[in-house]
Parts: structure tokens; C-alpha cells; sequence
């Protein structure tokens, strides 16, 4: 669970400067500076990221602009607060309206202290099964962050990784007495002194973190951070609830097993003397490692791989996730029915920016945990195929428009990183996850009548039908399929097409008439026999149309199948 506190306490960016620089017309030197900061550790972050959207903004590159600042939207978790201000500084970005910063800038508050954010919560112990809350559309909010500590006072609780004794007497001078801290080459063990591990197991605990720190950095290229992190290791969710407070002044429910903050580099978790609850520990260093490099990772992906390694064992020296975890339940279809949700396809999956992930606007933490859930099992699905490493880095290397890139909004949405990583589009490599889903756990999440009824829904015939056509063409043409191939699948559209056509044409003919019927002058002087003639006749009609629609969703399941049937073949 990540509390997305931004990495402003990582890197020194001299707010002041660069809004007098923005209000003294300055944009280059701001565009200049914005660009350097995002390139150092930690300077992917919405702040940043803003700084060089206002200047272009500032210098009439309106598109660019706006491009950036959707991807600010898109890729960073933040509060409604931040959000509002974010768009409101979007809609303002347009010839005539692009103006410099006032003095007393929303965005000095607003943006300052970026904004802590959580994701859905989960019960049960990580690496032993577990499950989420019943309740999810009651309980919605599991952090408070009302008293937080502000960033400049938690930006004092980072070290340097050369000065343990000054970290050391540091730390202990904000901890209340209860604590006792103990450092372990990179990390600082923080824990309970009526409730003290012995040495061999703090070894055992520090040991297990840096092997999983070390093959972070090794194998996704990640740049290594030169702080200390901060680990607190609690024995139950009572003592993890009293740390949030003692720590950060924050208040958290009974969900979380631990939680990761950036802006001191500390994360804080249930670990008990079963080596097993070190998956809790490995979840929440991912979200701290990550960012170092790639602060604007989307959150399927930082999601899943954190849930990844929750559930994870190593091979020699390689940390694998489980291929089997306790989120296989939340993707059944009878969970599915009990909560009332569905299965979202990996393009909307990866369509979702950080609020959307976590719920929405409502924080529906039911549709959360089917997020984290598909997430998590799609992540499983590409380690199998080893593209974790290719999929990292092409986030790495993406980056929105400066003033002579080229990049355009498509650029920028993940389903674009999915053919250079995969070598399939998003809608075959759907088919294909699918396929691997049924055959790897016997049933298919995207099979549930919700899903399937919202599948259905959103299917769009026409424009399915000519993709498909055009994919065939190209097929041909390229000589993956020869003409008989050709012609046996487009004889099979035809006939799903002339259904789905007569289907529509008679709803549209029924439509027409009813529009042209003229009702009764006044209902009052129809006679009870006539009332009941014409309730009959309404029941009819109603039938007809409703046999009507259910021939045209037919029709689009049978080309919906097709279609999966096509991406499923090797030609």
C-alpha cells in the first residue's frame, strides 16, 4: 500500500525560484531546470512535471502542454485537492488565458506537500492467504491523513547512507521512548522494545530486504539510492496502527498490513517471527525503490508487482512471484457476484490513471481489489513470458513531449508500451491472457454473467467487425492465411453480420412506427376491454424487441468468440 507522498524530500527543487522565473516570463530557464530535476533520482514527480508543463504553456505550446499535463493526471496518485488544481491549470492553458503565476499561487499549497494517497487495502497474511474486507463499499477510507506531518518535518528523517550514528541519534530523537532502532548496512530496523527481535532475526529480516533491494536494482536497471531506509517492523496490526500515529501522525484502519511513505523513505509493516511475513516488507520496498527511476510508473504496474513479490520465493539469486495467490478468489465468479463487480479487460486496465485503480471518485474498494487482483496475475502471466524487464523499461524511457519531440498523446498511454514489449496488440494479447488464465486455474475470470454482460455491452459491432475484416486482409496479404483460410472466416462474419443487421433493422422499423402512432385523445374514454387489447398488445411488442436484442447481443458474442478464435491462432 502506497501512500504517495511525492519525492520532494529526494531532491532539492527550489520552488520559490522557479515560480518567480515563471512570473518574470523566464520559461526557458524554468523549462531548462524542470528537465535536469526529472532527470535526476527521484525527479520523476508531479511537482516537476508540472513546472515543465506551465512553462510550455507559458510559451504558447498549448498541445505539448496539455499532453503533459494529462500525464500528470494519468500518472501520479494525488488528492482531490491536486487534481482539482492540476485540471483547472489544463482548462486555463489556451491562447489568451495562459498567464504567469500570481504571488500567492494555489500551487505553493496545493502542490507543496503532494499528497499522500492509498491503495485498497487487503486482510489476511500476506504469503498464508488471505482475503478483503467484506464490507468494501462501506469501508471507504482507510487512512487519515488530516495530522500528517509535513514534508519539510519527515524530509529530516532521511540519512545519509555514510553517517549511521548520526542517523542513529537522529532518529532516536524524534522516536518516542518505546522504540528502539538498530541499523543494518542499508536499512534502519525500527521496532518495539517490550516486543524486541532477537539479533539472529533482525540478521535474518535485514538480510532478506537487501537481497530483495539489490535484485530490484540489478534487475530492472534501477539507479541505487544513497539514503538509508527506514524499516519498522510490528508485531500486530494494533502496534502497526500505533506507529502510523507515533510516525507520521497518520491514523489507518484495520486493513493495511503496512504501508511505504517517500518523503522519509520509511515503510512500516506486520512482520512477525514467521519468515513468511517478509512478502509484506518486499511489497512495500517496490514502491519505494521504484520511484528513484520511474515516479510516473502507471499503477497497474506498480500495483502488480508489488503484489508480485508479496507471494514470491527466490531461485538462486532471482525473486519470482507465486504463481498461485491468495487474489486468485477475488476473480471468481461467485466473489464477483458477491460484490458485484467485474473483471475489467487489460485495455481498460491499463486505460485506469492512480483514482481510478483505487476505486473512483466513490473509492469503491471492491472494484480495487479486482484491480489488484487482475494486476497482479497479469504481472504473473508476463514473468512467465519474460517481459517484466522489457516492460520496465520502456516506462523508463517514455516521456511526454518537450518543444521539438514528436510524442502525441497516444505516445503516452500504456497500451502503446504493449506491442514493442509483447509483439501483440492489446486486443490479441487480451485473447492470449485469457487463454493462459483458463488453462493455468481451470475457470475464466472474464466469464462471469456481469463481466460478460458489460463485455457485451461495450462492444462496439460495426467498428469490431471492420477491424477484424481489416486483420484478415492484412493476413492474406502478408501471407499468414491463404484464401481458403480467407474466405471460411469471412463467410463467418457475413452470416454473424446479416444477423446482427436484420436484428437491428427490425428494432429500428418498430421505432420508426411507434414514433408515428398517434395515441388515443384521451386514455379516460377507452373502454376496459380496450385497455386490456392494448396492454397486450404492448406485452407483445415488448417480447419482439426483447427477442430483437437478445439476437443482436447473440450476434455480437458469436463475432466477440470470433475474434478471440483469430488472435488466438499462430498463422
Amino acid at each position: 500500500m502506497l501512500t504517495c507522498k511525492t519525492a520532494l524530500s529526494q531532491i532539492q527543487v527550489d520552488r520559490a525560484k522557479l515560480i518567480k522565473l515563471l512570473q518574470e516570463g523566464k520559461t526557458g530557464e524554468v523549462f531548462k531546470e524542470a528537465n535536469r530535476l526529472r532527470d535526476s533520482v527521484y525527479g520523476k514527480c508531479a511537482l516537476v512535471d508540472y513546472f515543465i508543463a506551465k512553462s510550455l504553456c507559458m510559451d504558447k505550446y498549448y498541445d505539448r502542454s496539455g499532453i503533459w499535463f494529462d500525464y500528470i493526471l494519468a500518472k501520479y496518485p494525488m488528492d482531490d485537492g491536486s487534481l482539482a488544481f492540476i485540471r483547472q491549470e489544463k482548462n486555463a492553458c489556451r491562447p489568451g488565458r495562459a498567464a504567469p503565476l500570481a504571488a500567492g499561487s494555489t500551487l505553493l499549497t496545493a502542490m507543496t506537500i503532494p499528497i499522500p494517497k492509498v491503495g485498497a487495502g487487503v486482510r489476511g497474511r500476506i504469503g498464508k492467504g488471505g482475503y478483503l474486507a467484506e464490507g468494501c463499499y462501506e469501508n471507504k477510507e482507510l487512512v487519515n491523513y488530516e495530522n500528517m506531518l509535513p514534508d519539510d518535518t519527515l524530509a529530516a528523517h532521511i540519512f545519509n547512507l555514510d553517517q549511521p550514528d548520526t542517523a542513529l541519534a537522529k532518529l532516536k530523537s524524534f522516536l518516542p521512548s518505546a522504540y528502539e532502532a538498530k541499523v543494518y548496512k542499508r536499512f534502519i530496523l525500527v521496532t518495539l522494545k517490550d516486543r524486541s527481535y532477537n539479533a539472529e532475526n533482525l540478521e535474518r529480516v535485514a538480510g532478506s530486504l537487501e537481497r530483495a533491494y539489490n535484485f530490484y536494482i540489478t534487475h530492472y536497471s534501477l539507479r541505487p539510492l544513497n539514503k538509508f531506509i527506514t524499516v519498522y517492523l510490528l508485531p500486530s496490526q494494533a502496534a502497526l496502527q500505533a506507529a502510523a500515529q507515533d510516525v507520521h501522525r497518520i491514523k489507518i484502519g484495520n486493513d493495511p498490513l503496512g504501508y511505504s511513505i517517500l518523503s522519509d523513505l520509511s515503510l512500516l509493516g506486520i512482520a512477525e517471527d514467521d519468515p513468511s511475513t517478509i512478502g509484506t516488507l518486499y511489497h512495500e520496498l517496490w514502491h519505494l525503490v521504484i520511484r528513484g527511476d520511474a515516479g510516473d510508473i502507471p499503477a497497474w504496474l506498480d500495483e502488480g508487482i508489488a503484489c508480485l513479490y508479496s507471494n514470491s520465493h527466490w531461485e538462486n539469486d532471482v525473486l519470482l512471484g507465486n504463481k498461485t495467490t491468495w487474489r486468485l478468489g477475488d476473480l471468481r465468479n461467485k466473489r464477483l457476484a458477491e460484490i458485484g463487480e467485474t473483471v475489467p479487460s487489460l485495455e481498460t486496465l491499463l486505460g485506469y490513471d492512480w483514482s481510478n485503480f483505487y476505486g473512483g471518485a466513490d473509492k469503491n474498494l471492491c472494484m480495487a481489489t479486482v484491480n489488484y487482483a487482475v494486476s497482479n496475475y497479469f504481472l504473473i502471466y508476463l514473468q512467465e513470458q519474460g517481459m517484466l524487464q522489457q516492460m520496465m523499461q520502456a516506462v523508463k524511457n517514455r516521456r511526454p513531449p518537450g518543444i521539438d519531440s514528436a510524442a502525441s498523446v497516444q505516445d503516452m498511454q500504456d497500451v502503446t508500451l504493449l506491442p514493442a514489449v509483447t509483439g501483440k496488440d492489446v486486443s490479441t494479447l487480451q485473447t492470449v491472457f485469457r487463454a493462459w488464465f483458463k488453462k493455468a486455474y481451470s475457470f475464466d475470470p472474464y466469464n462471469s454473467p456481469l463481466t460478460r454482460a458489460a463485455a457485451v455491452m461495450k462492444f462496439n459491432f460495426q467498428q469490431e467487425q471492420d477491424s477484424l475484416k481489416q486483420k484478415l486482409s492484412n493476413k492474406r496479404m502478408q501471407g499468414r492465411i491463404n484464401n481458403e483460410q480467407y474466405n471460411r472466416y469471412m463467410n463467418r462474419i457475413t452470416k454473424i453480420e446479416t444477423d446482427y443487421t436484420n436484428a437491428a433493422k427490425k428494432i429500428n422499423d418498430f421505432n420508426a412506427q411507434q414514433s408515428t402512432r398517434q395515441p388515443p385523445v384521451n386514455m379516460n374514454n377507452i373502454v376496459v376491454q380496450q385497455q386490456q387489447q392494448q396492454q397486450q398488445q404492448t406485452q407483445k411488442e415488448d417480447k419482439r424487441v426483447s427477442r430483437w436484442h437478445r439476437k443482436m447481443n447473440k450476434a455480437k458474442e458469436e463475432l466477440m468468440k470470433l475474434k478471440e478464435e483469430i488472435n488466438s491462432q499462430t498463422f
